[in-house]
């Protein structure tokens, strides 16, 4: 029997989400996001006060060891791309003065058999010039996109190792910045690689001079620290306009996505104008910031634009001078020309270094993701399954514990009924009838003083909950009684703030991964079509199936049917199959059926199936039940009826636990399921839409027995309630 320790009751936090994705308007989603979550900051856009806190030094060290990392991967290709541009660097040095020289053996009048060498090799200098450049950039794009790649898949692998809800990120913000930041991030080894060509240019240009002639290296260095000032101003603007242009583009991609998310809602709540106005609230701050930062950058440039002219001038008049004087050739007037050029090629460096700040400042905001602790595994495995004893000596059991039954206290009688029944109808068998052979018994679920909080806010409190192996325990509760946090504790997609849990005596956090994985498995309200067929769908998973069990199991969960009538069958791709709600649940739990493990938690699975096709599945449940323990998160009558045991979720604690029956006698556990008549048979022997009884679940009519058959008492008002819904003695 499962078992339960009670605790006092308290907050009623909202923990679970809305049914349908999305939202109908922004006051709406923040009120049912902003549940247990921390506030986040008023912003000022003109002061970035508020912002994220990407500067703070944690997160900036995270992101110069992101950065380091990815140039270490690429390393390689990095010190090839160095050794190009620096040769393309060193190439275009020695091209002026080898013009130069040419163009002097042309104007002597012995020079004519060495002037013909020198032209020649100032066309294999350009040819090599040419070769060099086309290779810097083919290898460029490549690292680029290898980098920008592992970039992704390391941030994304971390951010699925910090489990469903990473702290402070929303959805869209998420993806944001694993597709926008990540590219900039990635441009990181690259343009490392070219500073080295970039500073050598300009460096080697202003050296050339001085070898020509000193006076002309002079005359450049008087305007360079004008030139110095200016390359400061621009690194410490941007640093700081991009930083805010990036956030503010991210909370925008943000809210795009979780709109996109929601597109069935918003159209039918018919909110659509509001919800383009709201994700468009952002943009004139964006253009602030934009204009800003391009503004940062034009100022810079056009400055800079100024500067460099007036040095290629003061560089040209001094050797005009010179050559008046005639200390300078007609070549090294020339190539003084040129080497002044490139001496004044500081500004390929602010475009370096611009793509260096715009690198930083995206690997911070990913740094975001990367400074958040990741669930942490051990090395242990389960031990070997036990085997169950034959039916003729009875059902596996536990000691009861707990007083007897005082739901009004809050507590339940706990015990290992032959059947569980109530509204839905009389009790069904714990198995099936008859003799049959010892199947492997596993799957004991425990949870010891289990508590979650949500910032200051408790979501779960103390929690005590032992579910033997092979039996179900459904999970009921009003919304935001945290049901869902509980069905992700108990297979470790969350860890809880206190307590522990544990899976056949083993904690969760002793167990390795692919323990954990291989003997857990999940079924959701809304499940994700991954595996890019509907075949693949049902055999994601860390190891695949077999394509039998793969077609077992959608028979078992009612899929195989519709799956046949698709173009492709079971290789029809997830994009081309139109799906419904009730279709895309059944897949769900197909896939859950298809991996067998120790223990399966349905969250809300079968909240879209009809009534017939939920209990076909409920009868698969009920033939594996040997093999596997079952938690149920429920919304039904009929799913906690068919459960062996309930778990009364209320404001957080397990109020009580007992079988579906004896609590339905408590007029609170009632309210739980809204109003009887919708979720259970009426005393004309009528059933209601989408819960109604079937053939194998025939309502009872006798409305003056609340306990003994399981039928409901509708149309008798319960004396223990009076007009408010207030519970007396």
């Amino acid at each position: 029997m499962a078992s339960a320790t009670d605790r006092p009751t308290g907050p009623d936090p909202d923990q679970r989400p809305a049914r349908e994705p999305g939202h109908a308007s922004a006051s709406a989603r923040d009120a049912k996001s902003g549940a247990g979550r921390k506030p986040k900051p008023s912003r000022d856009p003109k002061s970035g006060a508020g912002r994220e806190p990407d500067s703070d030094p944690r997160t900036v060290r995270l992101a110069d060891r992101l950065l380091r990392d990815a140039l270490r991967h690429h390393a390689g290709r990095a010190a090839v791309l160095c050794l190009l541009s620096t040769a393309a660097a060193g190439v275009g040095l020695a091209l002026p003065a080898t013009i130069g020289h040419t163009i002097d053996l042309l104007l002597a009048d012995d020079g004519g058999a060495a002037a013909g060498r020198w032209v020649a090799g100032c066309a294999a200098l350009t040819a090599l010039l040419i070769a060099l450049d086309t290779l810097c950039g083919l290898l460029t794009g490549t690292t680029n996109a290898r980098a920008t790649a592992w970039v992704r898949r390391h941030t994304l692998r971390h951010a699925l190792a910090l489990g469903p809800r990473p702290d402070g990120l929303a959805h869209g913000d998420l993806v944001s910045r694993l597709v926008g930041n990540a590219v900039h991030a990635g441009t990181a080894p690259t343009t490392l690689a070219a500073t080295a060509a970039a500073v050598i240019t300009p460096i080697g240009g202003l050296i050339a001079l001085a070898l020509i002639d000193p006076w002309l290296a002079l005359a450049f260095l008087v305007g360079l620290p004008v030139l110095g000032t200016l390359l400061r101003s621009f690194v410490r603007d941007t640093t700081d306009s991009v930083a805010r242009y990036q956030h503010s583009q991210g909370e925008i991609a943000g809210r795009l996505v979780e709109t996109l998310h929601g597109a069935r809602t918003v159209a039918a709540a018919g909110t659509a104008v509001r919800e383009r106005e709201r994700i468009l609230a952002g943009l004139p701050e964006l253009g602030r910031h934009g204009f800003h930062m391009w503004r940062v950058q034009g100022r810079s440039t056009a400055q800079t634009a100024a500067v460099l002219p007036l040095l290629q001038i003061a560089v040209l008049a001094v050797a005009g001078m010179r050559l008046t004087a005639g200390e300078l050739s007609i070549g090294s007037l020339l190539a003084a020309s040129r080497y002044a050029t490139l001496a004044t090629g500081f500004g390929m460096l602010v475009g370096r270094i611009n793509s260096l700040v715009r690198s930083r400042s995206a690997a911070r905001r990913l740094a975001r993701i990367l400074g958040q602790r990741p669930m942490a595994y051990g090395n242990e495995d389960l031990p070997p399954a036990l085997r169950a004893p034959d039916p003729a000596t009875g059902p596996a059991t536990c000691p009861a514990t707990g007083p007897a039954a005082n739901l009004a206290k809050g507590r339940a009688t706990i015990h290992q009924p032959a059947g569980p029944a109530g509204p839905a109808g009389p009790a069904e068998p714990a198995g099936p009838a008859g003799p049959s052979q010892p199947q492997p018994l596993r799957g004991a679920l425990e949870l010891r003083g289990v508590g979650v909080s949500r910032g200051e806010r408790p979501v779960l409190r103390e929690v005590w909950l032992r579910v033997p192996a092979g039996q179900a325990v459904a999970v009921v509760g009003r919304s935001g009684a945290g049901k869902s946090l509980l069905a992700a504790l108990a297979g470790r997609l969350a860890d809880p703030d206190e307590g522990q849990v544990l899976l056949d005596g083993v904690p969760l956090t002793a167990l390795s991964h692919e323990a954990l994985r291989r003997e857990v498995g999940y079924a959701f309200e809304r499940p994700a079509l991954l595996g890019g067929t509907i075949g693949g769908t049902i055999a994601f998973g860390g190891v695949a199936p077999s394509p039998d069990r793969v077609t077992a199991a959608a028979r078992a969960a009612c899929a195989d049917d519709f799956i046949r009538l698709l173009p492709d069958g079971y290789a029809t791709p997830c994009a081309y199959a139109p799906l419904s709600g009730g279709e895309a649940q059944r897949l769900g739990l197909a896939r859950a059926f298809a991996h067998q493990g120790r223990l399966l938690v349905l969250d809300d699975a079968t909240s879209s199936l009809d009534t017939v096709t939920e209990l076909r599945v409920s009868e698969a449940l009920t033939r594996q039940r040997r093999s596997r323990t079952c938690l149920i998160v429920a919304h039904r009558v009929a799913t906690a009826a068919r459960a062996d045991q309930v778990a009364w979720l209320d404001a957080g604690t397990i109020r009580a636990l007992a079988p579906h029956h004896e609590l339905w006698q408590h007029p609170d556990y009632r309210a739980v399921f809204s109003t009887p008549a919708d979720n259970a048979c009426t005393t004309d022997n009528a059933c209601t839409a989408e819960d109604a009884c079937t053939a194998e679940e025939a309502c009872n009519a006798d409305t003056t027995s609340p306990a003994g058959s399981g039928a409901v008492p509708q149309a008798v008002p319960d004396p223990a309630v009076n007009a408010k819904g207030t519970t007396h003695g």
